[in-house]
């Protein structure tokens, strides 16, 4: 089982930037509410919204 933390959300401008909660790195829109870390592959949907972004 893995165990998520809650990650951080940085703001440039207007623009989000999501950090993945597993590897803290960069996450990238797949599409709405939908989100992708390609370097460990986890996702986050909009379930997820409000906890992590």
């Amino acid at each position: 089982m893995d165990i998520i933390f809650k990650s951080r959300k940085i703001e440039i401008g207007m623009k989000e930037e999501i950090r993945c909660p597993r590897c803290d790195k960069k996450m990238v829109d797949m599409q709405a509410c939908h989100m992708f870390c390609p370097n460990c592959g986890a996702h986050l949907d909009c379930s997820d919204k409000g906890n992590y972004w």
